[in-house]
C-alpha cells in the first residue's frame, strides 16, 4: 500500500495580485511544482513589476564560490600577505535587494548550504551578503510518482527558512493565456487541454502549449503536429482553434434549433452531439445543456454519459434530478431512454433507472401498454 504524502505546501493560483502580496510581506518565498507551470516567470514578473533590483541564479549551473561565497584573492598589507574573498560587484555594492534561485534543488550542496546561511543570517561565512531583503526560489518535486526530475530533496532546515511555501498548480493561467493569445484561443485550448487524459496532459505542459500557440499563430506558422505529441490529438486542437471551441459550436446549434426549429437545424445538432470527438470534448460541460442535448444523443452515448454523470460525485444529484423531472413532464419520450439505462452494466446507472421506473409507474409504458 502506497504511503500517503503529506500536503506540505499551500496551493496557489499564483495570480499577479497574490504574488504582489507575497512581495509586500517581505517574506522569503519557495514555489515547488511540475515543469512548465510558470513558477519562475511569475516570480520574475513580480520582481520586475515592483522595480526591485535583483539577481537570478540558475541552480543547475550555479558555482557556489563564484556566485555566493566569493573567490580567494591574494593581497598584502603592512603585516604581510594574506588572502581575502572577493564577492560579486552587485553584492559588494549592496545594489541588489532580492535574489531568485531558479530550481534551487539542482544546485550543488555547497551552494544550497550557502543559501541556508544567507536566509538565516544574511551572511556567507560570517561576511555580510549585500543588502538582500528577500530570497525567492523555485524547485521541482523530488518525489513525484510519474516524473523523475533528477533533483535533490530539499533539506527540511533549508525549506523551513522560507516563510511562504507554495505549490504551483498544474493548470493553465487564464489571465496569461487570454492576454497573450486572446479570449477565443484560450477558450479553445483550455477545453482541449482540460479533456486530455492525465498521462497525455503531462506531455503538454502549460509552457509547451504556450510555445506551440506562439509558433502556430505568431511565429513560423508551424502545424501543431510538430509541437504537440501525436497521442494528444494535435489535429483536434487545430480544429478547436480554427472553428471555435466545441462548446461555442454547441451553443450556436442550440440557438439555431430554438430560433429556427426545423429538420435541418435539429439534424445538425444531433450530428454534432453524436460525433464522439465532440462528445468527449464537451461531456463535462453538458450538464448546463441537458434539456437541449440529452434526447438527441445516440443511445450508446446516453449510456456513456449516464455512467459519467452518476459516478461523478456532485454531478450525480444534478443528473438524477434531470431524469426525474424529464420523466415526470414527458414520460412517453423518456420511457425508452430509461428502459435502456435499466439494462446498463453499471450497477449505479441500473439502480437509478430501476428506481425511476418504479417511482414513475413507467412499467406499462415501457412494455408498450400505454
Amino acid at each position: 500500500m502506497a504511503k500517503k504524502k503529506l500536503e506540505r505546501y499551500c496551493r496557489s493560483n499564483m495570480s499577479d495580485a497574490e504574488m504582489d502580496k507575497f512581495f509586500d510581506s517581505g517574506a522569503n518565498v519557495l514555489v515547488v511544482g511540475l515543469h512548465g507551470t510558470g513558477k519562475t516567470s511569475s516570480m520574475e514578473a513580480c520582481l520586475k513589476r515592483k522595480n526591485v533590483p535583483y539577481l537570478k541564479y540558475c541552480g543547475s549551473t550555479m558555482e557556489p564560490y563564484l556566485e555566493l561565497v566569493g573567490v580567494p584573492v591574494a593581497s598584502k598589507d603592512t603585516k604581510g600577505p594574506f588572502m581575502e574573498m572577493v564577492q560579486r560587484k552587485e553584492i559588494r555594492d549592496c545594489s541588489v535587494e532580492a535574489i531568485l534561485f531558479d530550481e534551487i534543488n539542482r544546485a550543488p550542496k555547497a551552494a544550497r548550504n550557502a543559501v541556508m546561511e544567507i536566509l538565516q543570517f544574511g551572511t556567507v561565512n560570517g561576511k555580510k551578503f549585500g543588502n538582500i531583503k528577500r530570497i525567492w526560489a523555485t524547485a521541482n518535486p523530488h518525489d513525484e510518482d510519474d516524473v523523475n526530475y533528477d533533483v535533490e530533496p530539499l533539506n527540511p532546515a533549508l525549506e523551513d527558512r522560507f516563510q511562504i511555501r507554495i505549490q504551483s498548480p498544474w493548470a493553465l493561467n487564464a489571465s496569461y493565456f487570454k492576454k497573450t493569445h486572446g479570449e477565443k484561443a484560450y477558450a479553445a485550448v483550455s477545453q482541449w487541454w482540460g479533456q486530455l487524459p492525465d498521462l497525455s496532459q503531462r506531455e503538454v505542459s502549460p509552457r509547451r502549449l504556450d510555445d506551440a500557440l506562439r509558433l502556430y499563430k505568431n511565429g513560423a506558422g508551424l502545424a501543431l503536429k510538430f509541437t504537440i505529441p501525436p497521442a494528444c490529438n494535435p489535429s483536434q486542437l487545430e480544429s478547436f482553434l480554427t472553428k471555435g471551441s466545441p462548446i461555442e459550436s454547441l451553443e450556436k446549434l442550440i440557438t439555431a434549433v430554438k430560433t429556427t426549429p426545423n429538420a435541418t437545424t435539429q439534424k445538425e445538432l444531433k450530428d454534432f452531439v453524436g460525433n464522439l470527438d465532440n462528445f468527449t470534448a464537451i461531456q463535462d460541460s453538458l450538464v448546463n445543456y441537458l434539456p437541449d442535448v440529452f434526447t438527441v444523443m445516440p443511445a450508446e452515448l446516453q449510456q456513456k454519459y449516464a455512467v459519467h454523470m452518476l459516478t461523478g460525485g456532485k454531478s450525480a444529484s444534478i443528473f438524477t434530478k434531470f431524469l426525474n423531472e424529464s420523466v415526470a413532464s414527458n414520460p412517453a419520450e423518456f420511457s425508452p431512454i430509461i428502459r435502456e439505462l435499466s439494462k446498463s452494466s453499471n450497477d449505479t446507472v441500473k439502480s437509478v433507472a430501476t428506481k425511476l421506473i418504479a417511482a414513475s409507474d413507467l412499467n406499462d409504458l415501457i412494455k408498450g401498454k400505454k
